[in-house]
């Protein structure tokens, strides 16, 4: 536990991190206080943990001797000090560190103790690759765990940056299902990504012909493929960046033929696993615009609703992907940012290589792709 060096950026954390990186239950229960639904299913037992700030972590060279396996990124729980004040900071510690078993024995020793099912929830956060909250949601679900749905939304910093896509996406649908304009597809847009969804835009439930339960999870999914199609647009852009830079890097002496002959077969496999992961994510989005236009142009409705309804069985596949080349793309540009690209040596070079090998090691499953298509 990070006793003598608090977080103390908290509220800052919380205006600008990114949905694939945080999850910040904290700010749920602040926007929803005393909703019934967070009382009835709440993501941890415990009160702190349930009002915890998780992060996917990109481990600093120090923080690395924490753990017994080599590690890059950890999954990093921080406890508010203040839960009405995020300036006050918080007390923290990484899932999977050497001492976190005496950590958490000693952080919830009072009469409640850490519920068993919280410290598995806790393995299954640092397993899954990012925070992204419709990875997440099935993830969960597939382990036996269906906390509250109000859990799992966007954050507020990639809603701003998000809002004018979607109202761009929505304008043809509100016209087409109400007669708004560019007002109403902006009034849509905020209660599809911002609100729950029970109430929002009644003409489209309607015409989905969908009863509550299904508008609720239809929506979710929804929003899901929203999300995906916005930061695949800039992910997909990095990731050829990135690809570029790989292949053109030079790293600094000293070097030895075996490491060399190793970079130059990791740069191949790297180049073809991203080339196949893009290929993936574009394949898989052009299965909910097909389905989309549909609905539009041919006012085609319930190939939509069931498009929807079957999505979240995909997530999984299209957020580990994504969070795949997000990882690499972040992680090239801090190392190279951060270090100066003449201060990473032929051996430094291939460690990052041999990571991001690790992080694109999935097998192609075309019964998961095909469900998307």
């Amino acid at each position: 536990m990070n006793r003598s060096k608090p977080d103390r950026n908290l509220a800052n954390l919380e205006r600008s991190g990114s949905t694939a990186r945080v999850l910040n239950l904290l700010s749920v229960h602040r926007r929803l206080p005393g909703h019934p639904a967070l009382a009835a299913r709440p993501m941890f037992l415990h009160s702190a943990l349930n009002h915890a700030i998780i992060l996917k972590h990109r481990l600093r060279p120090h923080e690395r001797e924490l753990f017994a396996e080599a590690r890059t990124t950890a999954t990093k729980v921080i406890l508010p000090l203040d839960k009405a004040d995020l300036r006050a900071g918080g007390q923290s510690f990484f899932i999977g560190e050497e001492r976190a078993g005496h950590i958490l024995e000693t952080y919830f020793s009072d009469t409640s103790g850490l519920p068993a099912e919280d410290q598995v929830l806790l393995e299954i956060l640092d397993d899954i690759p990012s925070m992204d909250p419709f990875l997440l949601r099935e993830m969960l679900a597939r382990n036996g765990y269906m906390p509250a749905l109000e859990y799992f939304n966007i954050s507020e910093a990639d809603l701003a940056r998000m809002s004018a896509f979607v109202a761009s996406e929505m304008a043809s649908l509100t016209n087409l299902v109400s007669g708004s304009d560019i007002r109403g597809a902006n009034e849509f847009t905020q209660k599809l990504l911002a609100e729950t969804p029970d109430a929002a835009f009644a003409p489209l439930r309607d015409a989905l012909r969908m009863d509550a339960e299904q508008y609720r999870d239809g929506i979710f999914a929804w929003r899901g493929l929203l999300y995906y199609k916005w930061i695949a647009a800039s992910t997909l852009r990095e990731s050829s960046k990135t690809c570029a830079d790989i292949t053109q890097f030079m790293p600094a002496p000293p070097r030895n033929f075996q490491t060399t002959e190793y970079i130059k077969r990791a740069r191949r496999a790297i180049n073809q696993s991203i080339r196949e992961a893009v290929q993936f994510v574009l394949r898989s989005l052009d299965g909910y615009n097909r389905s989309y236009n549909l609905f539009l142009t041919e006012e085609r409705p319930s190939e939509f609703r069931d498009f929807l309804l079957n999505a979240p069985a995909t997530f999984v596949r299209l957020g580990e992907v994504i969070g795949s080349l997000q990882h690499i793309n972040s992680f090239w540009a801090f190392r190279m940012g951060a270090l100066g690209r003449g201060r990473a040596t032929e051996a430094d070079f291939a460690d990052m290589l041999g990571d991001f090998l690790s992080s694109l090691a999935f097998e192609q499953e075309e019964a998961t792709a095909t469900a998307f298509l």
